[in-house]
């Protein structure tokens, strides 16, 4: 049987060994935002910052509280 990656681990890899990845794919999801593709946008950050920060290292870098039954990353 093929030993299987989870693709959070596969993201932190990369962008680890190639930073200019983790740059692109940063901008890729805001484009996607500025262009409209909201779902798209959203998964893209979800992604990046699950990838290198975390949401809770982010949260209390930018002083941002969650507000009980809501996700601003979820989709849709």
């Amino acid at each position: 049987m093929a030993l299987t990656r989870s693709f959070k681990d596969l993201v932190q890899t990369r962008i680890a060994r190639e930073p200019s990845f983790g740059e692109a794919l940063l901008r890729e999801g805001i484009d996607a935002l500025l262009t409209g593709d909201v779902d798209t946008g959203k998964a893209i950050l979800r992604d990046y910052i699950k990838a290198t920060v975390g949401f809770e290292t982010l949260g209390k870098t930018v002083g941002a509280t969650e507000e009980p039954g809501s996700d601003a990353w979820s989709s849709g």
